[in-house]
Order: structure tokens, then sequence, then C-alpha cells
């Protein structure tokens, strides 16, 4: 009898034994399913983030290049090509070259020119100067 309490006391605290750990690694399994769940909502989270990210990143990036592509063509071809060229990326229309008309300056026999051109050369009196008279000199 006394052999068997000992026997029934031992059983007791061996299912408290076994007991405490399958609690402990029930409670464990609930904790992990809970973190695993979490973990996943982060990562749908994250992925929906960057894509907007990125979309949007995407479609500033065409624009960005296209302008680091001009500007230094515009930059070079202000520089290089002659006033009077109508084309390409660095004409710009305001800025256009007023041509003279072709008339005809009958002053100095030019095409293309006004007489008001010429203010500087001005025409020669119309009275011939006596600087070097025709025969002897006088006294």
């Amino acid at each position: 009898m006394l052999n068997e309490k000992i026997q029934h006391l031992k059983m007791r605290m061996m299912k408290r034994k076994i007991s405490k750990p399958t609690k402990d690694f029930e409670s464990l399994e609930k904790e992990n399913s809970i973190l695993k769940k979490e973990n996943e909502n982060l990562k749908e989270e994250q992925t929906n983030d960057l894509s907007n990210v990125n979309t949007s990143k995407v479609t500033k990036l065409p624009k960005e290049v296209t302008n680091l592509r001009q500007s230094p063509a515009k930059f070079l071809l202000k520089y290089s090509r002659s006033p009077h060229d109508k084309f390409g990326l660095g004409f710009k229309k305001e800025k256009k070259i007023k041509e003279k008309p072709n008339i005809h300056c009958s002053n100095y026999r030019k095409f293309g020119h006004r007489s008001y051109d010429y203010q500087k050369c001005l025409k020669g009196p119309s009275k011939p100067s006596r600087t070097n008279p025709k025969g002897p000199k006088k006294i």
C-alpha cells in the first residue's frame, strides 16, 4: 500500500512535469503562428509601398533623362551654330533675326542698304574744293 501511494504520487508528479512543457509548447506555437501572420502582413504592406514608390519614380525618371539630354545639346548648339540657322534644338522662334529688305541704295550703289545706314560716311560737298587748283600759283 505504501508502495502504491508512492507510485501514485510519482505518477502525479510526472503528469505535472509532462503537462507543463506541453502547455508551454502550445503557447509558443500560438505565439509563433501570430508572429508568422504579422510577418506576412508586413511583407505585403512593404511590397505595396515599394510598388507605389517605384511607379512614381519610373514616371519621373524618363522626363529627367530627356531634360538632361536636351539641356547640354541646347547649350552646345547655342554657341556652335550660326545665327541664320533656323532649325535644330537651339533655335527659338521668338529670337528670329530680322532681315533687311532688298532695297537699292542710290548713293552708294549697294543692294539691301538704305541711305540712313551710312550716316558716318557722309556724302561729299556739292561744290568741289580748291585744294588743287589748275594753273599757276597766285600770291
